[in-house]
């Protein structure tokens, strides 16, 4: 997913400026810079002017920052930490994948408001597609956490948790993919039906008509005369004497 990886790229920035000590304290989209490079896209954080420098890790704050993006401990002037930082980054990862921001309203108060009220609605109710990635949901959430001390307490952690999800969304595809390969092999191509015999298309030829019977040629009158001559069958004879005897 694009936006793991989006955020993985500031987590990785923080963890720079953490380990020097300094907190951003108004991290949001407009202070971060995508650039496409041959090697890939790569993020910038930009404007440090309100950042901090700890010395210990913790710092008292001024309500400086904006108020959409900032955690309940910094409209009060609490201590901040480094999981102020991670609680603005957990803000934009929510608004990345909802297209909503935890909290809204038209002042700082009004935010504070809704956040004293409870936690955000849950990222999965936004987000459906969130539950493909198993464990991206609660990472979301945990960054939200209106106790500092349940949030990630560190950018390393933080980052690692979404690689962990990262990974394990890859292996899964790529599961998916070999089991969608492995049925490919095994189902046999279809064939085109095997086209019917040049039999099967032509219709039979029709059988020629019988050859119509040879004309008896006329007897000729020696034929006749020899007939006369010739002493007569006995089918003949019997018709004679039945002849006599009829007409005496």
């Amino acid at each position: 997913m694009k936006t793991i990886a989006l955020i993985r790229r500031v987590l990785r920035g923080l963890v720079t400026a953490h380990k020097e000590g300094v907190i951003h304290r108004d991290l949001k989209p407009g202070n971060l810079m995508v650039e496409d490079r041959p090697e890939g896209e790569t993020v910038r954080i930009l404007d440090f002017g309100i950042a901090t420098a700890l010395q210990t890790g913790r710092q008292k704050a001024r309500i400086v920052g904006s108020p959409l993006y900032m955690p309940p401990e910094q409209y009060g002037g609490h201590d901040s930490g480094f999981y102020t930082d991670l609680y603005s980054v957990g803000v934009i990862l929510y608004e990345c994948l909802s297209g909503q921001r935890p909290y809204t309203g038209k002042t700082a108060k009004e935010v504070f408001a809704k956040m004293k009220a409870g936690p955000p609605r849950s990222i999965q109710d936004l987000c459906p597609d969130v539950e493909r990635y198993p464990g991206l949901g609660e990472i979301v959430m945990k960054s939200l956490e209106r106790d500092p001390a349940r949030r990630f307490q560190s950018a390393q952690e933080f980052f690692n948790a979404l690689t962990a999800v990262g990974k394990e969304a890859h292996a899964r595809k790529a599961e998916q993919e070999a089991a969608k390969a492995a049925a490919r092999a095994h189902t046999p191509p279809s064939r085109a039906p095997p086209l019917p015999s040049p039999s099967a298309c032509t219709p039979p030829l029709p059988s020629p008509p019988p050859p119509p019977p040879s004309p008896t040629p006329p007897r000729t009158a020696a034929a006749r005369r020899t007939d006369a001559l010739a002493p007569p069958s006995p089918t003949r004879r019997r018709a004679r004497r039945a002849a006599h005897r009829t007409h005496p």
